[in-house]
């Protein structure tokens, strides 16, 4: 176990305490998909990872948007998995990919402008599938895993007309910056019921992460990640 020393270095990822476990045993312990995804990210840059992972990490993609797909009833979102999954069986190239994705702003962001101010479960997981063909695969988990857990807690939980400019709903600290919209908290049921759903959901993705990539971290350190402790 080591303990974390002055350092300008990015550690938002990491659990809020002076003692950090090793990568090995964060993998195994976190919760959440993304912080997992930054990790593995800088493990990538710092070329403790196979360039397999990000592969691996856009068939994670995949997974988290194929939960959610049947909430919308347009063939449009099936046709980036179809994309997603033909790159990943090497029947489409990257050139495919990025025309794709180019396709897909034409209904994320009406969806996004629109349809997540009024918390529409379809204008989440579009934006989910629409991600699976991300170019940049971590960028890419990250959101199709954020907006598809959006879509499963605003499903789950209805929220009445004038109650909704009140509820939090996104944790992924860039959401709001993203979106450009400002969220006011206001602690009320239905925050904290969509918060605990939420948690439920992050916790499973995390499970499905494990699944797709077992831990790849074995021996190693935090130093060999770049990141600067005491007991380096």
């Amino acid at each position: 176990m080591t303990t974390a020393s002055n350092t300008s270095d990015h550690l938002s990822w990491l659990p809020i305490t002076r003692t950090y476990p090793t990568p090995a045993e964060f993998w195994a312990q976190a919760d959440r998909p993304e912080p997992m995804l930054e990790l593995l990210e800088r493990a990538l840059d710092a070329a403790q990872c196979s360039v397999f992972v990000a592969r691996q990490v856009r068939h994670f993609a995949v997974r988290c948007a194929q939960t959610v797909c049947s909430f919308y009833a347009k063939k449009t979102p099936c046709a980036f998995l179809k994309t997603a999954k033909r790159f990943l069986a090497g029947t489409a190239t990257m050139d495919q990919v990025h025309r794709s994705w180019v396709r897909s702003h034409g209904i994320t962001t009406p969806a996004g402008a629109v349809g997540m101010a009024h918390r529409c479960v379809n204008a989440a997981a579009v934006i989910a599938c629409a991600h699976t063909v991300n170019p940049d695969p971590f960028a890419g988990a990250r959101w199709a895993a954020h907006f598809a857990a959006t879509a499963h807690v605003w499903n789950r939980v209805k929220v009445p007309k004038e109650y909704r400019d009140r509820v939090v709903v996104f944790d992924l600290h860039q959401a709001c910056e993203l979106l450009g919209t400002n969220y006011q908290v206001d602690p009320n049921l239905y925050s904290a019921t969509e918060h605990q759903v939420r948690r439920e959901i992050e916790a499973a993705q995390a499970e499905e992460l494990r699944c797709v990539i077992p831990n790849p971290f074995g021996e190693v350190t935090w130093a060999r990640l770049g990141v600067v402790t005491d007991g380096d």
